[in-house]
């Protein structure tokens, strides 16, 4: 009966590493395809494979005599013994005559004869699975070529690695994007109310000020009306980016919702946040104005008090004339 492969150590986290990866049941990889093309092409074998191993299965990112997504039960799976083992590579020169080996079912069938496989890893070393080579046949396999299928496994280390950054990258470009307003750039409403939150809390734990203030960009209707929508966009672009360069590093500048926008300022302290505030409002472009409503958080009301209260403010502001700056009380 054929040998069962061992369980590694590090099984938990190993499976865990893989599975983070999210390698298991993905598409085709090209760079995969084609390393496993020159494995074969210099190994001189006619199967070579890239075998993930999971808790239960092997399974097949890219091959040459098999298959994408290929898989077998792991006990079945000569890749589950490079996993298992301590060798690198683990090799098998002849399965048939192999006690271990000589009655499992793809050897009896004639279709594996000599396997040879080098762990793929993560950078914390886990053996995720292996480049992999077989043949029908018997054969030797010499330390040339056992240190030629170990270089090509790091390839492979290395690719799935970069392959992971890349996802990450990916994915925080689209979080990164998920809370901008996609007119202006700045944040939008969802990712305001975020930091809004964390910045009480904060405050909340250092004892520190913090500061909210609400601007709305004066007559913008009428603005729309006169130059057009397109040019309305300009003004609420261009607005952001005058803003965001009078404020501090840490403050932030989101949309509220058409031509309101608030201002978080972490830290500062209610005077400073009106004369900040004043600052944006004198530097609003294309000589348009706008009102301002400010209030500094009292140390223990919500989010949605302290943004009230800033509303009124602005409120104030915009019964007196508009632009102009008024405090909380």
């Amino acid at each position: 009966m054929a040998v069962l492969p061992p369980i590694p150590s590090d099984e938990h986290e190993r499976v865990a590493a893989l599975r983070r990866l999210t390698l298991l049941d993905s598409p085709a990889d090209p760079a995969c395809q084609a390393l496993v093309e020159l494995t074969a092409r210099v190994l001189r074998t006619p199967v070579a494979a890239i075998n993930l191993v999971d808790a239960d299965r092997r399974w097949t990112k890219a091959g040459v005599g098999c298959d994408h997504g290929d898989a077998e039960p792991r006990d079945s799976s000569f890749c589950a013994h490079v996993v298992g083992g301590d060798d690198d590579p683990w090799v098998v020169t002849d399965a048939a005559a192999d006690p271990r080996f000589a009655d499992h079912a793809l050897v009896t069938a004639g279709r594996v004869g000599f396997y040879a496989g080098a762990p793929v890893r993560t950078p914390g070393g886990h053996k995720i699975g292996t480049l992999c080579v077989m043949d029908s046949q018997p054969r030797a396999m010499d330390e040339d070529a056992r240190d030629l299928l170990r270089a090509l496994a790091a390839l492979v280390s290395v690719h799935v690695e970069r392959e992971r950054e890349r996802e990450q990258e990916t994915v925080a470009r689209l979080a990164e994007h998920s809370r901008a307003d996609a007119l202006t750039g700045v944040l939008n409403r969802r990712a305001l109310d975020d930091e809004l939150h964390l910045a009480l809390l904060n405050a909340r734990g250092d004892l520190t000020a913090v500061a909210v203030a609400i601007l709305d960009l004066d007559h913008f209707k009428a603005y729309n009306d006169t130059y057009g929508h397109t040019a309305g966009d300009s003004l609420l672009k261009a607005s952001c980016a005058s803003w965001s360069s009078q404020l501090r590093s840490g403050d932030v500048l989101a949309r509220y919702g058409g031509e309101e926008f608030v201002v978080l300022l972490p830290g500062c302290a209610l005077a400073d946040a009106h004369a900040l505030v004043d600052r944006l409002r004198r530097c609003t472009p294309s000589g348009q104005t706008c009102s301002a409503g400010v209030a500094g958080w009292d140390g223990d009301e919500p989010v949605s008090e302290l943004l009230e209260r800033a509303g009124q403010a602005l409120r104030r502001a915009k019964a007196q004339g508009r632009d102009v700056v008024c405090v909380s009380a």
